[in-house]
């Protein structure tokens, strides 16, 4: 009965001890589960964490390149206008010398033209400057030179007569007189420009 006893006893300290490590090791791995479930929550939460942040990034860098798209678009169409003002300055200043160089050239013809005109200008008849091609426009224009000097004599007149400087029955008959040659001078101006065709 003793060593039953003892055989017993040590199959049930064997069994308690046992049962204790079995105990032990469960709850050890219970800890380390534990460990482990804390670990792989932890990285998942960095993990997340560098998703979101990577995400972020990446969505700024996308817009970031699409002003960067959107402003090479915008500097290539004023790289062009520039390019286009340019090749248009450069025909306005090819142009604008042209037309110096032939300003030039009708300048010093006007000089020459002119130094002449004044070496001449002592033996220029002046109512032989004027010419016409038949006497009938020669008729004309006497004509018509008779008639606008009448009128500036009697608007003179009137003048002096405004101011004093003549009378009244001097200024009537004076006026009488260019009225009647005025009317002459106008009839045969219309008969002139009818025989003319004008």
């Amino acid at each position: 009965p003793g060593a039953s006893t003892a055989s017993s006893m040590m199959t049930t300290t064997g069994s308690f001890v046992g049962a204790a490590s079995v105990v032990h090791e469960q709850q050890q791995r219970s800890v380390d589960d534990d460990k482990d479930i804390r670990k792989m929550s932890m990285v998942t939460a960095v993990e997340d964490k560098i998703r979101k942040q990577l995400r972020l990034m990446f969505d700024q860098a996308e817009i970031d390149m699409t002003h960067l798209r959107q402003n090479q678009t915008t500097l290539r169409e004023g790289s062009d206008r520039i390019h286009h003002m340019m090749d248009d300055m450069g025909r306005m200043q090819t142009e604008a010398e042209s037309n110096i160089d032939i300003l030039t050239k009708k300048g010093s013809e006007l000089q020459t033209v002119l130094r002449k005109l004044e070496s001449e200008s002592d033996t220029v008849n002046v109512d032989e400057a004027v010419l016409t091609t038949a006497p009938l426009y020669n008729q004309l224009l006497n004509l018509v030179s008779q008639d606008n000097a009448i009128d500036d004599t009697i608007y003179y007149l009137g003048e002096a007569l405004r101011k004093n400087i003549i009378t009244l029955d001097v200024f009537l008959k004076h006026v009488r007189e260019l009225s009647r040659r005025q009317f002459i001078v106008r009839a045969l101006t219309m008969k002139a420009q009818t025989v003319a065709g004008l």
